[in-house]
């Protein structure tokens, strides 16, 4: 049953359980395809504010588990390392992703895929992302540098002719991305609110669109966890199952953590849960 559902989707065979397996990548990358319109609220606007203490803190871990009906398709991990890095003489945190495929859908597709980004404490926008990317036979080695004096991004491939690209300031790849989310006050957000995040993918620049649904109290492996709900915007695709196929419950606390991922695919519901959360500033639901 798991190999006939891979086989009906029109992507390169394995890339979704990457997306669904590194949370962030799959709620900021697929949406990076559409545009917003006008009326969409602007993160840089000063109507929302972003908070000026970051709610992660260095040492930071999160795991989830991530199934396909009852199947375990795979595990994430989401971390912020210890130390500082100093990239173009600004103090840097160093955040990784880690996704990987587990069980049945390893034996038909083994994914082992990390994605980085080193992000300017102060301004919250990237300097450097990366991107390690073992899908089956497939192989991708990405560096991508961010020079905001310039205004582009340069981006380095294994074996590919480096290229640059122009940005606008402030632009964020797909992980610094999930982490400045973290960092609007939703307080100032009112329910059905669309906000828009710059952002650059694969050699191109987008607009990345997410609204903001509302919130919920959900069940968790810790309790029951008051959350806010976001929705990215989906355009038209071969692979999820309308506008609104992705939701993300993030803790409505001091931390904001996602708890959970659900993904309407057209050959059924992928889901991300929590499994394991430390070095946070504070627990679950501490406000």
């Amino acid at each position: 049953m798991i190999h006939t559902a891979l086989k009906k989707l029109n992507i390169r065979k394995g890339i979704w359980v990457s997306f669904i397996a590194t949370l962030a990548v799959t709620a900021l990358c697929f949406t990076f395809l559409a545009w917003a319109p006008p009326a969409a609220k602007d993160l840089r606007q000063s109507d929302v504010r972003v908070l000026p203490k970051p709610v992660f803190s260095r040492g930071e871990k999160l795991e989830y588990r991530v199934h396909y009906g009852f199947f375990n398709a795979g595990e994430a991990t989401i971390k912020v390392h210890d130390n500082y890095y100093e990239l173009g003489e600004r103090p840097c945190y160093k955040m990784e992703v880690l996704g990987r495929s587990v069980g049945a859908f390893d034996r038909i597709i083994r994914i082992r895929d990390t994605w980085g980004t080193f992000m300017d404490t102060g301004a919250y926008k990237p300097r450097m992302a990366y991107r390690y990317v073992e899908e089956n036979k497939y192989r991708l080695k990405e560096v991508v540098t961010f020079d905001y004096v310039k205004r582009i991004a340069k981006v380095d491939v294994k074996d590919r002719r480096d290229t640059a690209y122009r940005i606008p300031d402030p632009v964020h790849d797909i992980v610094s991305g999930y982490y400045f989310l973290r960092q609007i006050d939703y307080s100032k957000v009112k329910p059905g609110e669309v906000l828009n995040i710059d952002a650059f993918f694969e050699n191109s620049n987008y607009q990345f669109r997410l609204r903001l649904v509302g919130r919920e109290t959900i069940k968790t492996k810790f309790g029951k966890v008051k959350c806010i709900v976001l929705s990215p915007i989906m355009p038209k695709n071969g692979l999820f199952d309308g506008e609104n196929s992705i939701r993300l419950w993030m803790s409505d606390d001091a931390i904001r953590i996602p708890v959970k991922v659900r993904a309407e695919l057209f050959v059924g519901a992928v889901e991300l849960d929590i499994t394991s959360y430390q070095g946070t500033k504070v627990g679950l639901g501490s406000s």
